[in-house]
């Protein structure tokens, strides 16, 4: 009974990282690319046209291996989900993100996230959420140039949560720890164009290309406060330093050549009800 909640986690880290290993990898038009000459090309100051220097991506004769970790993949979905049924959800909350990131090219970082829980005992309990937040570009930034606006970040992820005090006490406190997959996109300011080739590195046409999108993980520790309680509501406040890394190439083929790892320190307030 003890082991349930590090098995648990252990499931959901697995699958976490499955899903960064096959988004992260896709690329339909087999193209491999720089991220820094597609953002170059996109830029308003940019004058000429914006048709971007590509090459057939080396991974295209690995279809056979692809297929393999597709088959892999399958596997540990299907054991996964033989999983399901033995865990029932506890609470519903909902959680307000807002924090700085340590970057030059960010204001800041906001959004919300829909969490289930599950509290297998009184010292601590697992959660998974799904999650959006909004990234602001700043304006003395050269990302400013290129991108509309800022970057969009979809969460999937799961947090472990200990208990240092029992769950009725004013002011119960909390550690966490936790791991997420990514999806940060972007929309070009102006539409860049750049070859499509086939499964055997022919071309095959010009694809117009409006948006992209970088995979990633993130991880983060907090500590927190649950400040008001009753029976069905509890209102607390979190902590968060964590650190999004992200993947080396983009969906369109790009290299990420751009986006550095991002850390980040976050202030989260939640609304548990309980089921």
């Amino acid at each position: 009974m003890d082991m349930v909640v590090p098995k648990r986690l252990y499931s959901i880290a697995i699958l976490i990282l499955l899903l960064v290993i096959y988004g992260c990898a896709s690329n339909s038009n087999n193209r491999k690319g720089r991220l820094s000459d597609a953002m170059e090309k996109s830029s308003d100051d940019y004058e000429g046209d914006r048709f971007v220097k590509t090459i057939p991506d080396p991974d295209y004769e690995d279809d056979e291996e692809k297929e393999r970790e597709k088959r892999r993949i399958k596997k540990k979905e299907a054991k996964f989900s033989e999983n399901e049924s033995k865990y029932k959800f506890s609470s519903f909350f909902v959680r307000h993100n807002s924090g700085g990131m340590f970057s030059n090219d960010f204001y800041g970082i906001n959004g919300f996230s829909l969490n289930l829980r599950v509290k297998s005992r009184p010292v601590d309990c697992w959660q998974v959420y799904l999650g959006y937040s909004r990234a602001p570009v700043q304006e003395t930034s050269h990302l400013a140039e290129s991108i509309k606006s800022g970057v969009g970040i979809i969460a999937l992820g799961t947090e472990y949560v200990k208990y240092t005090t029992p769950s009725y006490t004013f002011l119960n406190h909390f550690f966490l720890l936790g791991l997420e997959y990514n999806i940060m996109s972007w929309g070009y300011k102006n539409p860049i164009e750049a070859f499509e080739y086939d499964d055997y590195g022919n071309i095959i046409g010009v694809e117009k290309i409006r948006s992209d999108f970088l995979s990633g993980i993130d991880f983060h520790m907090g500590s927190g406060f649950t400040i008001y309680q009753t029976g069905k509501i509890n209102l607390s406040l979190e902590v968060v330093p964590g650190i999004k890394i992200w993947w080396f190439k983009s969906n369109e083929g790009f290299d990420n050549d751009i986006f550095p790892p991002f850390p980040y320190l976050m202030l989260k307030s939640t609304i548990n009800f309980k089921i």
